[in-house]
């Protein structure tokens, strides 16, 4: 359930980054358009400056040209009669968007600009041909339709509407930023919380881990101690059983040596030979004895049982490699040589087969008989069924296993949640780098990207220390001592911890 909370918060991260990055986008677009707009309005206002200065100006030097007679000023005429129709055009144009502007050009400024070059042409000729006074009367007499200033109060007009078209796109392009402005702020504070839910979310769940791995490891070492107990109660009972059957071994060795020796047929003498018989045979461990060749010569009951043979089909019929496993066969072979001229062997742990074909575990200590000159006659050999002790140590492994299962689990959880955790963290930081080298950023901004970059920097450094724990448990890195300046590290920290609270 913490997983899957995880990866919600990681994708809802990653969600408000790409929608604010598109966001971003489109509100960049806006603005460009309407930035264009408003570029747009100066072109048409700076063009009909242009066009009103150029017609001034020609007035002036057909003014200059019948003051002075020098014709050079009538090259304002001519750059007038030339400019003139190219900024009327580039006006239209440009207004062409704007019927209102466009009746304007064609009903006010275009006409008068038309008949204010015709007329000062006309001017410029008479002055020319007929002399300045022919020029000033005609001039004179056509002052009120001559005059400049209707063309300035048609321009004026045209301004006018061009500068209320031109507040507007800047009103609307104020707004347009205004709201880019706010929605990156909504985005960086959500993806902010978001990343501090994630942040908290995976703090509980690794405290939680932390807690269960704590436990397992408790339940481990108990149980190891009561193993440990238990084998040496087991070790304990099986050395005063050993010490027992050894006393046993030499008791009936000892009867049955007089009682062959002596052939005592008294009845007290028989009935002590069945009572250690008896013993013999339901001793609460297994006795057998094996001749040179490795033949079962003698079997007591209690073994016969835990086998599932009679004595008929065992005693003088079958070898003891037999009763063996493929496993324990090799052994046996090896150590039953060395066993004939050292005379003994303690603890040996063989696996018997029984009649049914299960296995017994068995462990084996024995003794060998040997007769005056030095020659081996048979062993003595006593048994214990083992079966619970490995029934024990079964589950000993299995419960290692588990554990060992268990901490690769949670080492591939840690990897996996890391590695889910730096993609978007990266992201973030690729996409505050992007704003940083925005030139029309704010301090404030700057200082909220330094902000939220710190943060993201040490989120990251967060997760590069999970990992690094992570291979340190598993022994899988290697620690290694240096010198760092103290001061810059409490500094740093303190500026984590202050930009938290």
């Amino acid at each position: 359930m913490r997983t899957d909370r995880i990866k919600i918060l990681l994708v809802f991260s990653i969600f408000l980054t790409v929608l604010a990055g598109i966001t971003t986008y489109f509100a960049v677009i806006e603005s460009r358009k309407r930035v264009d707009l408003v570029f747009h309005s100066y072109e048409v206002l700076q063009k009909s400056k242009d066009l009103f200065s150029i017609i001034s100006t020609a007035e002036s030097g057909i003014r200059g040209f019948m003051i002075t007679q020098d014709s050079s000023f009538l090259s304002s005429l001519t750059l007038a009669q030339r400019e003139a129709q190219i900024l009327i055009k580039d006006l239209k144009k440009l207004s062409e968007d704007q019927p209102e502007q466009t009746k304007v050009i064609a009903d006010g400024i275009e006409p008068y600009v038309n008949y204010k070059l015709k007329q000062l042409g006309i001017v410029a000729t008479l002055s020319q041909k007929f002399g300045i006074q022919k020029g000033v009367e005609y001039s004179y007499n056509r002052k009120d339709s001559l005059a400049i200033t209707q063309l300035a109060s048609a321009i004026n007009n045209f301004n006018n509407n061009e500068q209320s078209l031109l507040n507007s796109r800047l009103t609307a392009l104020t707004e347009t930023l205004d709201t880019q402005t706010k929605i990156r702020y909504l985005s960086f504070f959500l993806i902010g919380v978001t990343l501090v839910f994630a942040y908290l979310t995976i703090s509980e769940k690794t405290k939680k881990n932390n807690e269960l791995i704590e436990s397992l490891n408790k339940n481990n070492a108990t149980l190891e101690q009561k193993v440990k107990e238990r084998t040496i109660e087991l070790d304990r009972k099986n050395a005063i059983v050993s010490e027992l059957n050894k006393e046993l071994q030499q008791s009936v060795e000892e009867i049955q040596a007089f009682y062959e020796s002596l052939q005592i047929k008294h009845q007290k003498t028989e009935d002590a030979l069945a009572e250690v018989k008896d013993l013999y045979e339901n001793a609460p461990c297994g006795y057998h004895s094996l001749d040179q060749d490795g033949k079962i010569v003698r079997m007591n009951k209690t073994e016969l049982d835990w086998l599932g043979y009679s004595a008929a089909e065992v005693i003088d019929k079958r070898y003891f490699v037999e009763l063996l496993n493929a496993e324990s066969v090799d052994f046996f072979l090896k150590i039953y040589p060395e066993f004939k001229k050292t005379g003994r062997i303690n603890n040996i742990e063989f696996e018997l087969k029984k009649k049914d074909g299960s296995i017994l575990p068995i462990v084996l200590s024995s003794t060998a008989i040997y007769d005056e000159a030095g020659q081996y006659l048979m062993s003595r050999s006593t048994i214990f069924d083992i079966s619970r002790r490995k029934d024990l140590e079964q589950k000993i492994i299995h419960v290692n296993d588990a554990l060992i299962q268990l901490n690769v689990e949670k080492d591939h959880f840690l990897g996996i949640a890391a590695h889910d955790l730096k993609s978007p963290i990266n992201s973030i930081l690729g996409l505050i780098n992007l704003f940083k080298q925005e030139e029309n950023t704010t301090a404030s901004q700057r200082e909220y990207l330094a902000i939220i970059e710190r943060s993201c920097i040490s989120m990251k450094s967060l997760v590069s220390n999970l990992l690094d724990i992570n291979k340190i448990e598993q022994g899988r890195a290697a620690l290694e001592k240096e010198e760092i300046e103290i001061k810059h590290l409490l500094t740093t920290q303190q500026d984590i911890f202050k930009e938290v609270a």
